[in-house]
């Protein structure tokens, strides 16, 4: 549902005008995101670097900061005009943004604190998703965690080009074992995982 209102949002230019579409930003939205929020917030320990994987226009990230939940965060996010969105509405300088492909970064390993993606692995296809997991689980410090949200139907969305994979439960717990992680949680479109090496 969220990105059907996203796509209808950067169709109709609310993203640049939220107050025209009010339902889009202040109600529907606004709602979604407290949610997620007091969700990572009760999963998630308090990071001095958090990592912010397929960001969208960086409301999670904005909240997280401003509860004090997260001290910084690096957003990364291919979709720059939802990014520039954020920017021309808020200065907040503990975020800093990356305007590429989840696959196109080059952090350090052992870098971040947690890690989030919210509503991202779904966009990605199964062998991209299999690349990126590794990739950044190597980002992950040992002991933080990685924790998001994704439809887990293991369907191929034929029906919605932005959904080129959704993973199963067994695909995500699988993936995050081979790249030193155990489960904490995973389903009802939830995970939390915890790097143990």
């Amino acid at each position: 549902m969220i990105g059907k209102e996203v796509e209808y949002a950067k169709t109709n230019d609310i993203l640049k005008n939220p107050s025209s579409f009010p339902w889009f930003y202040n109600g529907r939205m606004d709602c979604v995101i407290k949610e997620r929020i007091e969700w990572i917030k009760k999963v998630l320990p308090k990071s001095d670097l958090l990592l912010d994987l397929g960001s969208g226009s960086g409301w999670n990230a904005k909240h997280l900061i401003d509860c004090g939940h997260a001290k910084k965060i690096t957003c990364v996010d291919k979709g720059q005009e939802q990014c520039d969105y954020y920017y021309d509405n808020n200065e907040d300088i503990n975020i800093y943004w990356h305007y590429m492909d989840v696959e196109e970064t080059s952090f350090m390993d052992e870098m971040f604190d947690n890690i989030i993606s919210i509503e991202h692995f779904e966009h990605l296809g199964k062998e991209k998703l299999k690349r990126v997991i590794a990739k950044y689980c190597k980002t992950l410090k040992k002991g933080g965690y990685f924790i998001g949200t994704c439809p887990m139907t293991g369907k191929a969305c034929d029906e919605n080009k932005y959904h080129p994979y959704e993973p199963t439960v067994a695909f995500l717990i699988e993936e995050f074992k081979k790249n030193g992680c155990e489960t904490i949680t995973c389903g009802d479109n939830k995970f939390v995982f915890k790097r143990l090496k």
